[in-house]
């Protein structure tokens, strides 16, 4: 792997060896930082982030549901205490929680996915253009 000058550049400036924590001189170090990183981002890669049009409704529903069940929780309970600020707080917390279960992409939103239907492959011996543009074009007078 070899790095360009830009590329040692910018990790003799910016970065530090993650074996002695001493600044990046050597290429094994840069090499071994880059590839680390690498690495790390290929895990993100592996995480799912789709969700289906049902399950997009379902955390919506959810998402809505939450927030309205702790709206009046917290407008009841403010009103019993006499603190509008532990409404504020309980109003928080709900939206916390639908946060927590509704952005990310759990399994229960991916159930329903969309079946695709299959490419259809070109020939060669076909012209890329549409039908109707391979049709003579009519002019009107």
């Amino acid at each position: 792997m070899e790095l360009s000058q830009h590329d040692v550049a910018f990790w003799d400036r910016k970065s530090s060896c993650l074996c002695c924590f001493a600044p990046v001189r050597s290429r094994l170090c840069q090499i071994n930082l880059l590839h680390s990183s690498a690495k790390m981002l290929s895990i993100f890669k592996t995480i799912p982030t789709h969700m289906d049009y049902k399950g997009q409704k379902l955390a919506e529903q959810i998402f809505q549901g939450i927030i309205l069940i702790s709206a009046v929780i917290g407008f009841v309970y403010g009103l019993i205490i006499e603190q509008f600020g532990w409404t504020v707080y309980v109003v928080l917390a709900g939206f916390a929680v639908s946060c927590v279960l509704t952005l990310p992409p759990w399994p229960m939103y991916r159930k329903n996915p969309l079946s695709w239907q299959p490419a259809i492959p070109e020939t060669s011996g076909e012209s890329s253009q549409k039908p109707q543009e391979s049709l003579k074009k009519k002019k009107h007078k």
